[in-house]
């Protein structure tokens, strides 16, 4: 599956549509996608963003990962620890 749905957002340099399509990410991909790998202990989840990396995650990455569970927005803080995105 490719998901281009931040693509409008960088293209036109608009952070307000972007933050919108990480949110839509967010709850129609990842969100799903963790909840899948609880269920199914045994398997493997590959992601490959725009580059040459590779991430995989199975159930029992979870806890390493997410160990602080927040909305991908979250992440994004300024260097005074205010959030860019509202």
């Amino acid at each position: 599956v490719v998901w281009d749905g931040l693509q409008r957002g960088v293209l036109d340099a608009d952070l307000g549509t972007w933050a919108e399509a990480l949110q839509r990410l967010e709850v129609t991909w990842i969100a799903p996608m963790l909840n899948w790998l609880r269920r199914n202990p045994s398997t493997h989840l590959y992601l490959y963003p725009a580059s040459a990396d590779r991430f995989a995650a199975s159930a029992r990455h979870l806890r390493r990962w997410w160990q602080r569970p927040q909305p991908l927005l979250g992440y994004l803080r300024g260097e005074d620890g205010e959030a860019l995105v509202a």
